[in-house]
This record gives structure tokens, sequence and C-alpha cells, in this order.
């Protein structure tokens, strides 16, 4: 496990090392022998370790086996010979201290602005670093103030002022990565040295990690000492002859400085995050003092120090685990609260004053349409697993903030239900409970949203420019089906029954498949068995996902899995047996879909029919009435099909055991347990019974023997067969490279919002206007969407077709 700027972790540090030292000395699991988890650091900041973190840490290199006891790797004395190397370290970057004078976010950012500005004949990079997003946009108006462009466009602005926050949407951010401002930052040795005219871009720490930025000119407040050597890797962060940047650390001197040196400091009881600004800002000045080199080469002794220790961002409270700990968080199959078993995040995160929990926000077309329709809430589980929601969608911040700007929206829509995500379950709630009147009962909601994610509808607003802001009116850009490099395109669908006139052309496939579909009401209100009045199809690319959007039979996709898992487990190295229990377990993982019941969840309800695994496309999960098809297939595996003769081939294997668990887990079950709702309900329920107590005996047993992360690492073999096992063959590489290609504009598919533009201007030419079926496509919520295929043609039960006529409609 590479654990990469580790510093700024040191909470979820100490959780690794604590893994590797149970996983190699407590669990003592057969997988441990052989394949123990090793978990190396990597930093360019090292942060003073207090001395529980380092007995954690060592009690794991203590028995690691032969010469990877640990330690650290660093620059050799004839690596820092190295021309690249040398330039590096010794960049020239002087640092200059700038008082404010007077107080507050707006003197802080006027001043800031000023110092920035006055390099605006240099035609150059100015880069600002500052701690409070709120202070980053004022900024950033002053800025604007100062060059006179309060009156330019966007366009115009952007290309010279740029803002970067952590808070900021997932989508605008990438959008922002890619201007050609943010490419200028870029550290490249063979860039011009001068511009056009200045930019400026403006960041809090989301700008300080992980970003290749070479700015030629800095501009900053002042924060702690690990994070102001972040800010000054991004000046002059290549060197060489001929550049020096100038570095203007801006204060506000009671606050940051004197209070920590003086008697003023008395009167208010100092935060340890302030504490450590306070010791930063004295440690800085003394080097301003003397000359203000803050070169790489010239910091390394003054982080390395003894006063450093105290100039670091405070560790936080890191809450102790222990195996007991561990035995709770690997019960994942039970999803309600558990006694003796606290949430993860924080364990992950530690506790800190100075970095309070924080809230993800993201915005769906469909979710009013899934609320009215009173969608369940197992339903929407289904549906955020399938077409889960991508970093493009989501921003976060401050579960405070998160929650006072939620407020805003819930005083124009109080009753309007939204999603609320965590711990990988999905509930509804409505905006008025999130922010309730009483104090006591809004302190326990924020607890709730700590870490969570709320999905709001887009036409509550809230977004503006990417960042959360509740008094914002307009309906949020949908960027859902947006895909970046690496992901693959996907879709969601809407078409209203009987309502598409005339007669639609065929239009070339997609390559997706309907992974999923939710009916919207009832045709007929008074039919019970009535079809939907309307559906939402879920479409994902092919390896999207385990379903290969066609119908495969039950012996072939069996007969693939087997095939997949002998592969893997040759590939790996796994001994005999174990290979032999992982090929058996493939073998009989999907026995249970041979059930009635669920042959007619895949549309499959003649009897004398070829069995299916996968099915082109499914009923409502409702039909299977909680049956849990793996369940079904323990039962086959474990006492024979109908009860007769248990299989040979797994009763008289030495690893019965590990196969029949592998076969309950394969999708997250059996761990320790299924839901009696989940039994077979063609089999006796003294059947059903038995083998469910020896399910969570039998997870016991092997997670003793295996360990706890030996035991889930053989379980994801079985996962991998299965999904290899799950691609169609027909299925070519072209078709594949299709599927996860962004910059494909098939029928408006993963296109650029250019494209997109582009693709809805030829569909709407011959549009049918009061047509209500529309694809949920990234795009502002005032402009038609093309209609990219239909599942039903006008109510008359003709096959699918395709057509593209444009609607009118919010989505």
């Amino acid at each position: 496990i590479v654990h990469d700027e580790a510093h700024l972790s040191p909470a979820f540090s100490r959780l690794l090392w604590k893994v590797e030292h149970e996983h190699r000395i407590g669990e003592r699991g057969e997988t441990s022998r052989d394949r123990s988890i090793h978990v190396m650091e990597l930093s360019a900041t090292t942060r003073p370790e207090p001395e529980e973190a380092r007995k954690v840490r060592e009690e794991a290199f203590e028995h690691r086996p032969g010469t990877s006891k640990g330690g650290v790797f660093d620059l050799e004395d004839d690596d820092r010979e190295e021309k690249i190397v040398k330039d590096r370290l010794n960049a020239t970057k002087r640092l200059k201290f700038e008082p404010v004078e007077g107080s507050g976010k707006d003197a802080l950012a006027q001043v800031i602005a000023k110092h920035a500005t006055q390099h605006d004949v240099g035609k150059c990079r100015v880069l600002v670093y500052v701690r409070s997003p709120e202070t980053a946009a004022a900024i950033v108006e002053a800025i604007k103030d100062k060059l006179g462009l309060k009156k330019a466009t966007s366009e115009e602005v952007g290309n010279r002022v740029r803002l970067l926050t952590g808070t900021i949407r997932g989508y605008e951010r990438d959008q922002l990565a890619e201007s050609d401002l943010f490419k200028k930052f870029k550290s490249d040795p063979n860039r011009p040295l001068q511009l056009e005219h200045t930019l400026y871009l403006v960041s809090t720490s989301a700008g300080e990690v992980g970003a290749d930025l070479d700015a030629d000119h800095l501009v900053c407040d002042l924060t702690t000492l690990d994070s102001m050597a972040q800010r000054f890797g991004r000046v002059n962060r290549l060197g060489g002859d001929g550049r020096s940047a100038c570095v203007a650390l801006v204060h506000e001197k009671a606050k940051d400085v004197d209070k920590a040196q003086g008697p003023k400091g008395k009167h208010k009881k100092q935060s340890p995050f302030d504490i450590a600004v306070a010791a930063a800002g004295a440690m800085l000045r003394k080097i301003a003092d003397n000359g203000g080199d803050v070169s790489p080469a010239a910091l390394r002794p003054v982080l390395e120090s003894d006063e450093a220790k105290t100039a670091f961002s405070p560790t936080p409270t890191i809450l102790p685990v222990t195996d007991i700990l561990f035995d709770a968080w690997s019960l994942t199959s039970i999803r309600e609260e558990l006694p003796g078993r606290p949430e993860v995040a924080p364990y992950l995160h530690g506790i800190a004053e100075h970095e309070p929990p924080e809230t993800y926000v993201a915005w769906r077309a469909e979710i009013s349409e899934l609320a009215a329709a009173g969608i369940k809430e197992d339903q929407l589980d289904q549906i955020f697993e399938v077409f889960s929601l991508r970093a493009a969608e989501r921003l976060r911040d401050r579960t405070d903030r998160v929650q006072n700007e939620l407020q805003k929206i819930a005083a124009r829509h109080p009753q309007i239900r939204a999603v609320l995500i965590k711990n990988d379950t999905a509930r509804w709630i409505t905006l008025s409970e999130l922010v309730p009147d009483d104090n006591r009962r809004k302190e326990q909601v924020r607890r709730s949203l700590a870490y969570a994610t709320i999905v709001l509808p887009t036409e509550v607003g809230g977004l503006n420019d990417g960042f959360l802001d509740g008094g914002s009116r307009e309906d949020v850009l949908d960027v859902a089906e947006v895909s970046v490099a690496g992901q693959r395109v996907r879709q969601r669908l809407w078409v209203r029954d009987g309502s598409l006139p005339g007669v639609l052309s065929e239009a070339p496939s997609t390559g997706l498949i309907a992974r999923h579909a939710v009916g919207l009401g009832k045709l007929d209100p008074d039919d019970e068995e009535s079809p939907p009045a309307a559906t939402i199809e879920y479409r994902i690319a092919p390896g999207e996902s385990s379903e290969p959007g066609a119908a495969v039979a039950l012996q072939d996709h069996s007969s693939a899995v087997e095939a997949a898992a002998d592969r893997i487990g040759r590939a790996l190295g796994l001994e005999d047996s174990i290979r032999k229990a992982l090929t058996l377990a493939a073998r009989w993982h999907d026995a249970g879909k041979s059930r009635a019941v669920w042959q007619r969840y895949a549309r499959n309800g003649d009897p004398g029919a070829t069995a299916l695994a996968k099915a082109k496309r499914y009923l409502h999960p409702k039909a299977l009435a909680g049956y849990r098809h793996e369940f079904g297939s323990l039962l086959d595996a474990a006492l024979g099909q109908n009860g007769a003769v248990p299989p040979a081939e797994i009763a008289d294997h030495p690893e019965r055991d590990l196969i029949l668990h592998l076969i309950a887990a394969h999708h997250g079950w059996g761990r320790p347990h299924f839901e009696s709702k989940a039994f077979d309900r063609e089999r006796p329920t003294s059947e059903n019974e038995a083998v469910a107590v020896e399910v969570m005996q039998r997870f016991a047993r092997l997670q003793q023997r295996f360990g706890r992360w030996g035991l889930a690492w053989l379980e994801s073999l079985l996962r991998c067969a299965d999904a290899m096992g799950s691609q169609p063959a027909e299925t070519g590489d072209q078709t594949r490279r299709q599927a996860s290609d962004p910059s494909r504009d098939r029928e408006g598919a993963g296109a650029s919002p250019e494209a997109q533009t582009s693709s809805l201007a030829r569909a709407t030419e011959d549009s049918h206007e009061h047509s209500r079926a529309g694809h949920l496509h990234p795009r502002r919520c005032d402009q038609p969407r093309p209609v990219l295929r239909l599942l039903r043609a006008a109510g008359t039960g003709a096959p699918a077709v395709a057509g593209r006529g444009g609607v009118v409609r919010r989505w």
C-alpha cells in the first residue's frame, strides 16, 4: 500500500501501519505468510513523529522479512550534484514579509491583491495562496478591480485570473485544469519565460499538494510551516539560470505573530493551529531577516529542526484501533448500526479542531421525479451503485458551511426531497429536515452530515461558478454523464409511454448496456399490473459492470467464470487445493439463478427455456421478493439440488468451507450473514435456516484461518473472475475503445459540451415539439435535449427504435 503525501494524513498513516502489524502478527492467517500487507509512505515534507506513531511503525517494521525493515530513502550526495536536482534544490526564492494595516478578510484580500498586481508589468505568472476560500474569492474580485476587469466577460476574466479551491465542484475544477491559464502555470522547462500579460492563479490548500505548478512569483498569507513549504515548492519549481522568484508573505500582525510573542496572546486562548501558525511566522521572520532564502536546500535544515515541531500543523487526535474493531468492521453484510462498531471516518481522518468534518454535495436532474414516483430507498441504493456519483459531480465543504447554504435553499423549497448517502446507504430526506430550528436537533443533523453526501435536485439551484451558494436560484447543470479521461461513457434515458408521435428512424447503436431501469408511476393508476407511465433507464459501457447487455445461458456463463478463475489462480501461484476451491466456487456461484423466481426476473419465464445467467433486460427487483441467487447457489452446493445428494466434488473437497464461503460472499453477503428475505422459497424453511446459521459459523472459522484481509482477498479473486467471465465474447476491442473514449461523439454520448451543443442543433431541426422523451444529458436546463434512444414506440408495443426528436424540458 503506497500512501502518497503521507504527512497530510497522520491518522490514516497510523491506521495503515496498524493494519500491516495486525496482518503480520495478530492474524497469522495462511495467506499472510506469502502475501503480507506492506506499507510505504511517500512525502517531501517529513512531519515530526510522535512517540506512539513511531512505535506503531517500528512494530510493523520489526516483523518484516529479510531486508525490508523500513527506513527512509533520501537523496545521496552524488544525487545532489546532478544538474536537474541541483537547479531545483537551489532555485532562487526570496521571502519578504508584508504587513496588513487593519484587520479582517477584506483588508487582507486588498493587500494581497495589491502585491500580486505589482507584477502586472512583468508579464509573468503570479500564484496566490490563502487559507480561506472566502478570502480567495475576495482576492479574485480585488484583482479584477485593479486590472479593470469588473465589467469584463467571464471569458476575458478567465484569461487573466482564476480561482482554485477545494470547495469547487469537480466538473468546474476539471474545466479549470484544462484552461489555457492553468496550463501556463504547469512546470515545463520549454515554456516561454514571458507572456502576453501577467496571469494570476488564486488558490487555497487545494493547489498546494499534488499540483505540478511553477509560478514566477508568489504572494500568500501565513499558515503552518509544512503548508508554507508546499507553497514555496510551487514557485520557481524548476529553478535554473536567470530565474528568481519574489515571495511576499502578507500577514496580519495581531493575529498571526504578535499574539504569540507578547502579552496580548494571554487575552484569548489560542487554538493549537493558531499557535503553530504563529510559530511558523516567527521562524520565517528569521529567514526573511537573513536574506530570505526559501529554496529547498535552505529550508531543509529548518524543517528538520526541533523548533519546527511546534510550527507544523497540529497532529489530530488519533483514535486507537484494536483487533476487536477490525473484527467489527469486517462484518460488512450488516449495514445497520452495530453496537461496538463505530464509524470508520474518525479513524481515517483523526479528530482535529482545525479540520472539521466535511460533506459532499451533488446534483442530479431526476431526483424529484424519483421522489414523486415513490421510489424506495433500496432502489436508490441500486441506482447509485449502477450509476455512481463521479468526482465531476461533487463538491465538498465544511459540514457547517454546507448546512448553512442548505438552509438558504430550504427556505425556498422546504418540502423538496433530496438523497442523503452515508456508509454506502441512500435514504430520502426533505430539505427542511436538514436545517431544523432546534439547536440540539441541528447539531444532531450536522453529525449525520459529516462525511456524507447530499444529492439535490437540479431545479433547487445552489451552485454558482462551481461553488456551493444557497442563494443561487439558477438550475444546476447536471454533469453525471460527462466522461473525463479514463472514464467510460454512460447515459440516462427518460421515456414516457404513448407520447411519441410519428415514425422514428433507427439510430446507430451507442454500444451502451441498459443496466438498470426505474419505472415512474403507472399508465393506469387503478391497475396494479399496469406498466409504468415513464421509465428512466441507466445505461453504462461494456465492462462497467458484470452485465453484458445480452442474454447469456447459465451454463455458458458458469463455464466462462470457471475458466477465468483457473487462469487467475495459476497466474497467482495459488496452491492446488486453494486454486481448485476457487474454480469450483466459480462453477457453482450462480447455480441459484436457475430458480423460477430468478428466471422470471430475467424475463425468461418459459419453463422449457434454457436457464439464463444474464438477460438483456430485467423486471423490477421487487419481482425477486428479496431472494438472493447466491444463497440459492449455496444451498445447491452444500446440500445438492432439491436437497437430495450434496455434490461429491464439493462435499469431499478438503477446502469445502472455503468453496461454500466464496459462493456465499461473491456479491458481498455472507460476511457474516444473509437476511431471511434472501431465502430460497423452493426449499424447506429448515434447510434455509440451517444453511444460514452455517454461513455465520463458516465465516468465523475462515476469517480465523486466513485472516481478515486474506479472506477478503480470496473473495475478490472470485469477483474478478465473475467480471472477466461476464464480458461478452462478441464485444470486440473496437467497441470497448469507443465505449471508453470520452471524446467520441456518437449521438452526443460522451462528447464535449461544444460537441453536444452541435449534436443538439442537428437533433432539434426535425424535433417533435410535444414529444416528452428526453436524454438526461449535461446541459443548461433551458436548453432542449436530443432523444438518443427510445424504449417503446408510441405505446404500440413495437420493438425498440431510435429517433432524433428534441424536446424542451428542464432535464
